[in-house]
């Protein structure tokens, strides 16, 4: 996909549904493709925004982060990633009321 299609999806799309329904397979091709360098940029912007309040938005954002590491040959990162991503689907699958509830406890 052209840079110039990519800027008319993101300019037409919500960042909620970008995330969702499109980034994970732009990291694919990136990577495919060997763009790198791009991949890694768009996680570096990732971690200095609010991270999006769904859980599907994240998790498709934390495994193509992990595509990401795993192409830096950063496996142990990627597995981090992982694992904390496999914790935080856990609660909210399994104790949604908890979870609703963590923030007025903290």
């Amino acid at each position: 996909m052209s840079h110039g299609k990519e800027m008319t999806l993101a300019k037409n799309y919500s960042t909620y549904r970008r995330e969702i329904f499109l980034i994970v397979e732009w990291v694919q091709f990136w990577l495919a493709s060997g763009e790198v360098e791009r991949a890694i940029g768009w996680a570096q912007e990732l971690m200095q925004q609010v991270r999006e309040l769904s859980p599907l938005a994240r998790e498709r954002e934390d495994v193509a982060r992990a595509r990401i590491l795993l192409a830096q040959k950063m496996p142990t990162e990627a597995l981090l990633l992982l694992e904390a991503l496999k914790v935080d689907t856990i609660i909210f699958l399994y104790m949604p009321q908890e979870t609703q509830l963590l923030p007025a406890l903290v």
